[in-house]
């Protein structure tokens, strides 16, 4: 006899846009601790998320201390919101990340990327573009302005997150949920 759990519907939490800054942690602070405890709230009240997804600008500007900020806010905040009704917060691949365009580090775009965007889109072509990241020298060329973003998500996963990063299977109640790729 199946279970109710197998009837119920995927629930996802999703977040965006949060743009963690240094410097500004006096005014987003409260924001986010509310946030959390609304979260909580809802989590006890029997709508405990499957996946949580934060699609876009988690950072302000892709440095590595505004994902030490988001870190802390995840473990410290966010996750621990989750665990009403659940021995323990959920498994860290239950956050599903996608990076914004404020998720890398524009200082770390140099004149001979920026020539390399300019011509991808230009051109228009979606196999210019696998043509290209194919190539290891070009293609990290293109990836070293994410080199913060995927190290937070390699530590916040415990495991170095390879190319495509932006692809992934999560397995919610024995089915294969694919993130876009």
């Amino acid at each position: 006899m199946p279970s109710n759990d197998a009837h119920r519907p995927v629930r996802l939490l999703h977040l965006s846009d949060i743009h963690f800054r240094a410097g500004k942690t006096w005014d987003s602070d409260p924001v986010l601790r509310g946030l959390a405890r609304f979260i909580e709230d809802e989590v006890a009240a029997g709508f405990a998320p499957d996946l949580v997804a934060i699609t876009g600008d988690l950072a302000f500007s892709g440095r590595s201390e505004e994902y030490d900020l988001a870190r802390r806010w995840l473990e410290q905040e966010l996750w621990p919101s989750l665990t009403a009704g659940r021995s323990g917060p959920p498994p860290r691949d239950r956050l599903l990340l996608v990076p914004g365009n404020h998720d890398l580090d524009r200082k770390r775009v140099g004149k001979g990327v920026r020539h390399m965007q300019d011509g991808l889109l230009a051109e228009r072509s979606q196999e210019a573009i696998a043509e290209l990241l194919q190539d290891e020298d070009e293609r990290d060329m293109l990836v070293k302005r994410h080199a913060a973003y995927l190290d937070f998500y390699s530590r916040w996963l415990g495991e170095p997150q390879g190319l495509p990063w932006w692809q992934r299977i999560v397995e919610i109640r024995g089915a294969a949920c694919t993130s876009p790729g």
